[in-house]
């Protein structure tokens, strides 16, 4: 396992989850267009640091609602 990925965060605080939490809004407002919601979350998860295998449940989550 990569020593970057065991280290990877699995949720945020402070700025970083005002951020996410605005780009998840504009992510989801995407979808509304038809632009799908995995890869972008998965970038965006992976641009903040976070564990990557976190993108799968947000990126459901998004589009439950």
């Amino acid at each position: 396992m990569d020593a970057r990925l065991a280290e990877a965060e699995l949720g945020l605080t402070g700025l970083k989850l005002v951020f996410a939490v605005a780009a998840n809004f504009v992510l989801g407002a995407l979808m509304t267009l038809g632009i799908g919601m995995y890869a972008p979350c998965l970038m965006l998860i992976a641009l903040l640091g976070m564990n990557p295998k976190a993108a799968f449940p947000i990126m459901m989550d998004r589009a439950h609602f």
